[in-house]
This record gives structure tokens, sequence and C-alpha cells, in this order.
């Protein structure tokens, strides 16, 4: 080994300079250049020679070094190249995977919606099919309420009156007859009143303000609340069914008022406009509050979806809100358009 030939050689030389120091040391110039060009300079020179090896030793290994570290770094490229194309072959599988199934969950979606589209819609038609069947059999109902108990109660009412005209005045007879013919009175009544309910016979042959002033001030009388009913441009008759809408919509409103509202006064007003009919109903109670659990809180919830289906049925918009004065403002508005076109923005709610 170059090391240990250098560590002998040192030694070697070192020992050969204590000669310099010791007794055997040459006294004469002569003999002591003599002696350092025998023995000292051969030892340097062989140290010097096993320094160059050493040298050329230490250069190959740092040239192996530097080969090793440039093997190391391009294998480690390579590891980092070899890494970086698989993670990048996954991502793209990943995203690629991840876009198939966004798109399929899209698709999905989409059918899902479409169905759901085409269920809202088969649901208001059916909503408008009960609405309608329910106005047809409502109009029957009056009808034969009018027709044919109406016309019984009459004709009993008026057997009665003859048949206490036969009787003496003063007797017993003549007294039941006259109670009798109270009840029949006071049931023809109710039946007309019923009948005025399922479907006033007024809006089919005078049309709907008249029916609305009729109906308004048979409420006041039975609920206290004073009612006023204005109305412009209407001189001519709607169609049949935004009449029959109107109605019940009123109908509806009125009696969320006296349930609800805790009013004294209501209003009504109809206007006609060049493409559509408007109609406002205000009250000065409380106003709209959030639906509690009670069963009041839900009746008027239904009675507000119940309002909302007859004007979209109608292809209108229905809206509840407060009023800055107080109370509760309903506003609808429907199309004298085609059937189906919606002419309005939906929108529940009014601001203030």
């Amino acid at each position: 080994m170059p090391q240990a030939s250098l560590q002998t050689e040192l030694d070697d030389y070192w020992g050969s300079t204590d000669v310099v120091f010791g007794a055997d040391m040459p006294r004469s110039s002569v003999d002591a250049a003599t002696f350092l060009r025998r023995r000292i300079v051969p030892r340097r020179d062989t140290i010097l020679r096993i320094l160059d090896r050493l040298s050329a030793l230490r250069s190959v290994a740092a040239r192996r070094h530097q080969v090793e570290t440039s093997l190391m770094y391009a294998e480690l490229r390579q590891r980092l190249y070899n890494t970086g194309g698989l993670s990048l072959f996954l991502g793209i599988v990943a995203a690629a995977l991840a876009t198939w199934y966004v798109g399929r969950l899209e698709r999905e979606i989409g059918v899902q919606r479409a169905i759901d589209v085409q269920n809202r819609r088969d649901l208001e038609r059916l909503s408008a099919r009960l609405v309608s069947a329910q106005e047809e059999e409502r109009r029957v109902l009056a009808r034969e309420l009018h027709d044919e108990v109406g016309q019984a109660l009459t004709a009993i009412k008026m057997e009665l009156g003859v048949a206490q005209r036969g009787v003496p005045a003063d007797s017993r007879a003549a007294t039941s007859l006259a109670e009798a013919r109270a009840i029949a009175e006071s049931a023809l009544q109710s039946v007309r009143d019923m009948s005025q309910l399922l479907h006033p016979s007024m809006l089919d042959d005078l049309g709907l303000p008249d029916t609305l002033d009729t109906y308004l001030r048979g409420f006041s009388k039975r609920t206290g609340i004073r009612t006023q009913v204005t109305h412009e441009r209407m001189d001519e008759r709607l169609p049949a069914d935004i009449e029959v809408g109107i109605y019940r919509i009123v109908q509806e409103a009125v009696t969320n008022v006296a349930r609800h509202a805790n009013a004294t006064t209501c209003t009504v007003r109809l206007v006609r406009r060049d493409d559509h009919v408007q109609l406002t109903i205000e009250d000065d109670g409380k106003g709209v509050e959030s639906p509690t659990e009670g069963t009041a809180g839900a009746r008027r919830g239904l009675g507000i979806i119940g309002m909302r289906e007859r004007a979209a049925a109608l292809s209108g918009t229905f809206a509840i809100g407060n009023r800055e004065e107080g109370g509760t403002r309903v506003l609808v508005r429907l199309p004298l358009l085609a059937p189906g076109v919606l002419a309005f923005p939906a929108n529940d709610r009014l601001a203030g």
C-alpha cells in the first residue's frame, strides 16, 4: 500500500536524521555532504515519489468519486423521471376517471332534473284538473241545493203558510205551524248561503264585481270587519276560469283575515290592464307571521298554498307581505293571454 510505504520511508528518513545530532556525525564538510548525498537525499527522493503516487491515487479517487457521484445523480434523476412520469400518468388516469364519473353524475342529475320537471308539470296539470273538477263539483252541488233542496224547502214553507191560514190564529196548531215555517225559512236561508259559498249563481249571471260586493257585504255582517270593493275597467266580463279563480282567492284571503289578522278593515281592489288583471287585498291587522307548529299557522299556510296554486294554474303570480303602515297585502296578477303562458316572474313575498 502506498500509505504503508510512505510511513516506512518517513520512519527511515527521520531515523537517518538522528545521525545529524548523534556522536558519529561526520565532522568535515566533505564527509557531511557525502553523508547527505548517500543517505538523506535518496530517502527524500523516495518520499517525493511516494507523494507523487499518492497524489496520482488521490486524483484517480477524486475522478472515481466524481464518476460515482455522476452515476448516482443520473440514477436519482432517472428515478425522479420515472416517479414523475408514473405520478403524471396516474394523475391523468385519475383525472380521466374523475371526469368520467362527474360526467356520469351530471347526466344522472340532468335525467333526474328532467324527471323532476316532468313530475312538477304533471303535478301542476293534476292540480289544475283537481281545481277544475272541484269547481265543477261545487257548481253541481250548488245547483242541486238551489234547485232541489231549495225548491223543496220553499214548497214546504208555502204549504205550512197555507195550513197556518186554515187554523185559528190562537190555537196550538197555529203556533206549531209558525215554528215549523220559521224552521223551514231558516233551513232555506242556510241552503241558499251554502249554495252561494259553493258556487254563487251571481258569478255566472252578473259577473265578478257584483258577486264580490255581495259576498263581502255578507262577510262584514258575519264578522264585523268593514270591507270595501273597488274596481277599474271591469265593464267587460273576464274569462270564466279567471273570474272563478279571483273569487276563490278573495274567499280564502278574507277568511284568513277573519281568522288570523285581528283586523278591523279589509279592502279588495280589482284593476284590469291591457294584458292582465290585478287583484289587491289589504287589511290593517297584525301582518304576516312565521307559521307556527299550531293549527292556526298550519291552516294559514294551507290557505296561502291554495291561493298560490290557483294563481299558478292560471299562469299568474301570487305574492304576500306586510304593508309599511301595518297589516297584510296580497297581490295577484293573472294574464289575459293564451292559457299556459306565464306573463310574470314568480314572487311569493312582497317587500315591505
